[in-house]
């Protein structure tokens, strides 16, 4: 559950985490902030380690108090040659805001995309580790 104000660059040392797999994204990620009044800022590791990547991050002095999510949830399946992308925003761990995203993998393109940058970069980034991670176990469509 990544921050919702995490626009995520890449894939980051890994070595912040005991099992990266395990993590929102599926994996560890670097980027930048964009909690207002903080567009554009670098976070720390730690605040990688322990804010951006995690959500729920009230100890981010970035954080707005006044905010409409603390957190965002991925979940991303197969749907014959197409991805079907679950996002669900939460604050304090309720639903506030849902949306199913779809991805084609054959033309590697977004048939349906969330109009929040930071939403659509952390459905990439889920979509780009699920990849990953199927072509390591073998899996396939």
């Amino acid at each position: 559950m990544p921050c919702p104000y995490f626009l995520p660059a890449g894939p980051c040392d890994q070595a912040h985490w005991p099992f990266p797999a395990r993590l929102p994204l599926g994996a560890g990620f670097g980027g930048c902030c964009m909690a207002p009044g903080h567009e554009h800022s670098q976070p720390s590791a730690s605040s990688l380690a322990e804010f951006c990547n995690l959500g729920y991050s009230r100890g981010c002095p970035r954080l707005p108090d006044e905010r409409q999510a603390d957190a965002n949830r991925f979940f991303v399946s197969s749907q014959g040659g197409q991805l079907r992308v679950v996002f669900c925003s939460e604050r304090r761990h309720l639903p506030v805001e849902h949306a199913v995203l779809f991805f084609d993998q054959s033309r590697q393109t977004w048939i349906s995309a969330h109009s929040n940058a930071c939403v659509q970069r952390q459905a990439e980034c889920a979509v780009e580790s699920y990849l990953a991670q199927r072509t390591v176990s073998g899996g396939s469509d």
